[in-house]
């Protein structure tokens, strides 16, 4: 089981590449809260710029690769939220939902490749390089 953070996801969907292969072929249960939907959908046109993928190749993506994922609502995650942020609002406070997911599943590694994650040391981080290396 692996926490999913939203810079793995926006990563597969900006490009057909190692890191949506890993998303859509895994064997491990993929989870991402519900929430980095949302910071997606906030940043759409950026990504859509970045992409260059039209509006509905964009959205039939997300919608393929959020097949492969376990999305976890808010409100499982809510008892966990405080204890996250005692581990990560002082690095990024939008990782919170992260992390908090993470917790609600026993302490299940995230798989990021925002090193800011590195800087706390009560969660495993995985790596895509490190994911890769693994199979």
């Amino acid at each position: 089981m692996l926490v999913v953070d939203a810079n793995i996801l926006i990563a597969s969907i900006l490009k057909n590449s190692q890191v949506r292969k890993l998303i859509t072929e895994s064997t491990e249960i993929l989870l991402a809260p519900e929430i980095i939907f949302k910071e997606i959908e906030n940043h759409k046109e950026e990504l859509l710029n970045k992409s260059a993928l039209s509006n509905a190749e964009f959205e039939e993506i997300l919608s393929i690769l959020s097949k492969y994922l376990v999305i976890v609502k808010t409100d499982k995650i809510q008892l966990y939220t405080e204890k996250a942020e005692k581990i990560i609002s002082h690095i990024d406070k939008d990782d919170v939902p992260i992390v908090a997911t993470s917790l609600a599943y026993n302490s299940c590694p995230i798989w990021t490749d925002d090193k800011g994650f590195k800087k706390q040391n009560q969660i495993r981080i995985i790596t895509t390089k490190e994911l890769i290396e693994m199979d």
